[in-house]
């Protein structure tokens, strides 16, 4: 059932995409950073479910993100000086904030709470809701049309993910 979700799950993203899939092609260094961050982070989870850590999640999150933001940090000064030079206004500053803490800071957080509840499988497929979250988010929030490309990708995903969590044990915390 999980190998079912999955595919359930892939085939909503892939309807999500859609046309843009052929973007991947003519970027591959891109793409070859995309499936690098992918191994990058599933390699991680994985690494992060199998040992015990004697720190509080918030502890561990915390210099998780410091020791990783330094490495971007140092490339963001290199490759990106143009950024630093903007003039931020109070809104677009309160903005940044909020990704920082809400988005990367208590969503991280978050991330490793799940993964010391579920399995990594379970854990993992659930990331496919993200991207129909967002499709949705946009459209009830900001207006963006909602057409049948990314309904179907949103019920694809939804029922990826139901087959994953009715599945026997799946919520057992069991690492498999």
């Amino acid at each position: 059932a999980r190998l079912c979700g999955l595919a359930l799950g892939l085939c909503g993203l892939a309807v999500l995409m859609g046309p843009e899939i052929a973007a991947l092609e003519r970027a591959p260094l891109g793409s070859l950073f995309m499936l690098g961050a992918a191994f990058s982070w599933a390699l991680g989870t994985v690494l992060i479910k199998g040992r015990a850590w004697s720190m509080p999640t918030p502890v561990f999150a915390g210099w998780q993100l410091l020791l990783g933001g330094l490495p971007v940090l140092a490339g963001t000064l290199v490759l990106e000086p143009l950024f630093w030079g903007l003039d931020l206004s109070a809104r677009g500053s309160l903005a940044v904030a909020y990704v920082v803490v809400v988005g990367v800071v208590l969503g991280y957080w978050g991330w490793l709470k799940v993964i010391q509840i579920f399995p990594v499988t379970v854990a993992s497929l659930g990331t496919l809701a993200v991207p129909a979250i967002g499709v949705l988010s946009g459209g009830l929030l900001l207006g963006e049309p909602l057409g049948w490309r990314e309904l179907a990708a949103l019920g694809l995903v939804v029922l990826g993910l139901a087959g994953v969590m009715v599945t026997p044990g799946a919520a057992d915390g069991d690492s498999s």
